[in-house]
């Protein structure tokens, strides 16, 4: 049998840059709402409840879908796993165009960009391990998973702007229309992967979804990650869900939760391309939610507004680029177990950990606003604690 050859080609670059504007519109999607609530309400003649509603449904249809889109992803390929959350990101995009002021068909049409969610999002290490040599994947993971907080981004900024234009008509058909746009590019730019693999991490046998999760429960450092996600990844949900109440008279809440995000962005980057060039995962997760255990107290209790600023920039350079870090990692060293299987709940630990930690911020005073605070902060703590236990590997070696 012919050695196989292996290879890359630049056209990488152009599958991941389309997939980066499909992560990103599913996350603008998802919160686009968030920062017309309640001119929202108004318009569609219902409570900011239940226009935070809209938002919700993101992480309940997530946990719902985890291990089915993996399944998907895992077994009939990174295109068409991923392609059909971009269909159904454009499609349902597109027809909250023609709800207009009807809350329940937008719910609906909601809904359907929600089941799109986990198609896209479960597939960034599968787009890194098809198209990617080693030496990259970290930085491939790190850029897919910097579209997601650009999206976030977005979502927060161009709805008011929007708004300010034409109402939540002109939010809706424009953000429906970017919808479409971003489906059609996937759809004609994007192929399953390069007539050479990369790297033999792209072409080793995988096993079947069920008995790779069963496999990965009996993964000591998979368990470790599901925590960190549970607590890391709901940490940041909750606090860019209440970051008007954390903030309070501080300053501007709005201006301070997209530092976050925009600190977020570059770490993805810089910490990501750090993990490829010395080719190493867990120095640099220890480093990431070190970090955060200091800056997120400093969050709660820091009240020169200027230097509050300067901490939500650093806050989420840290937590936030222990994402696409810890998602390589479990996709490394947990093969051949499908990476959309591990990525997929490592993700789904983070949605269960937003909803509660959302849920238990529920019509907390400023007080004890403080005091959920400093229990967050205990529990990223024990999340860095338990990073020690993690057992860093070199690249070319296989878990037992």
């Amino acid at each position: 049998m012919a050695e196989t050859q292996y290879g890359v080609t630049s056209y990488r670059w152009v599958i991941l840059g389309v997939f980066m504007f499909v992560g990103a519109l599913t996350q603008l999607l998802w919160i686009n709402f968030a920062s017309i609530s309640s001119n929202a309400a108004v318009y569609y003649g219902v409570t900011t409840d239940e226009i935070d509603l809209l938002s919700l449904i993101f992480m309940i249809v997530y946990i719902g879908l985890a291990i089915p889109s993996a399944w998907v992803i895992d077994a009939k390929g990174f295109k068409i796993g991923a392609g059909l959350g971009a269909i159904l990101t454009g499609v349902f995009g597109l027809l909250r165009i023609f709800a207009g002021a009807n809350y329940t068909l937008v719910f609906i049409f909601q809904a359907g960009i929600a089941i799109g969610q986990p198609f896209v999002m479960n597939a960034i290490s599968k787009l890194s391990a098809q198209w990617f040599p080693e030496g990259e994947r970290a930085v491939a993971t790190g850029l897919g998973t910097m579209s997601l907080f650009i999206g976030i981004f977005f979502g927060m900024l161009l709805p008011p702007i929007l708004y300010n234009i034409g109402g939540v008509p002109t939010v809706v058909i424009v953000l429906g229309i970017v919808a479409v746009i971003g489906m059609l590019t996937f759809l004609l730019f994007v192929r399953e992967k390069p007539e050479k693999p990369p790297s033999p991490a792209a072409i080793e046998e995988k096993t079947f979804v069920i008995e790779g999760i069963k496999k990965l429960f009996r993964m000591r450092d998979f368990l470790i990650l599901m925590v960190l996600f549970l607590i890391g990844m709901g940490a940041f949900n909750a606090i860019a869900t209440f970051i008007e109440p954390i903030v309070g008279i501080r300053g501007d809440a709005g201006i301070v939760g997209a530092l976050i995000i925009v600190g977020g962005i570059f770490g993805a980057i810089v910490m990501s391309g750090f993990s490829d060039k010395y080719r190493k995962r867990k120095i640099f997760i220890l480093i990431s939610i070190g970090a955060s255990v200091p800056l997120l107290l400093a969050i709660t209790y820091v009240a020169p507004y200027a230097l509050l600023l300067v901490v939500a920039v650093l806050f989420g350079f840290f937590l936030m680029s222990s994402l696409p870090i810890g998602l390589e990692y479990a996709a490394e060293q947990t093969a051949p177990v499908p990476e959309g299987t591990s990525n997929g709940l490592l993700i789904m630990m983070g949605q269960i950990g937003g909803i509660v930690f959302i849920i238990s911020f529920l019509d907390l005073n400023a007080t004890n606003f403080f005091i959920a605070m400093l229990i967050l902060t205990g529990l990223l703590a024990l999340s860095f604690a338990l990073c020690l236990l993690l057992k860093e590997r070199p690249f070319s070696e296989k878990p037992e």
